[in-house]
């Protein structure tokens, strides 16, 4: 469908909002702004739709039905009649929309599309796989680590009782000299003692 006038978008129209249409698709028979011609791009069901700028439209607000392969456009039957009388080669629009979705090109699509969805299963397995290696290497880690740390704390402890046993043993051994000594000079004091006595 087509005009020179202003055209809304007929689904921003649906939700009372006022959006200037730029682009016409051929099989939802839809008017579309910029940001619902952005959706109806990327939704799986309109993705392959054809669809044309509203500047190709004539002035006639009829159903386009055919296709001038000469001007590369679409067209109704009135425009047939105005500019396209002498045109060769007109073909029904839904037949030019049927053929953009069998054609190689669309199936290249679908089947480039199928191999991009199995390329990043693959992907995503082999990351997921690679992060619980990691999981295990880093508990692996984590329990040498500990195990080292056990080993170390025995050592020392081992260690510090050797010292400790060392260093009583030394202590009593030079105690036992210490004293002896005083003992014997306790007994010598004593025979000074004696001796100032007598004198």
């Amino acid at each position: 469908m087509a005009t020179s006038t202003l055209i809304i978008c007929s689904l921003c129209q649906e939700d009372n909002e006022t959006s200037t249409a730029v682009t016409w698709c051929a099989e939802c028979e839809v008017f579309l702004c910029s940001e619902c011609q952005k959706h109806h791009g990327r939704s799986k069901m309109s993705k392959h739709h054809q669809v044309m700028s509203i500047h190709d439209c004539e002035d006639h607000d009829l159903k386009y039905e055919l296709f001038c392969g000469f001007h590369d456009c679409a067209c109704c039957m009135k425009c047939i009649k105005d500019k396209h009388d002498n045109c060769k080669g007109l073909v029904s629009l839904d037949e030019v929309v049927g053929n953009i979705k069998s054609s190689a090109f669309v199936s290249q699509v679908k089947t480039d599309l199928i191999n991009l969805h199995e390329n990043l299963k693959t992907i995503k397995l082999f990351f997921s796989e690679n992060l619980s290696a990691l999981e295990k290497q880093k508990l692996e880690a984590i329990s040498r680590v500990h195990t080292m740390r056990q080993s170390i704390n025995n050592h020392l402890d081992k260690l510090e009782e050797s010292l400790l046993d060392d260093i009583g043993s030394e202590f009593t051994n030079l105690q036992e000299t210490i004293g002896n000594l005083k003992s014997e000079i306790d007994s010598k004091t004593d025979q000074v003692e004696e001796k100032q006595k007598i004198f």
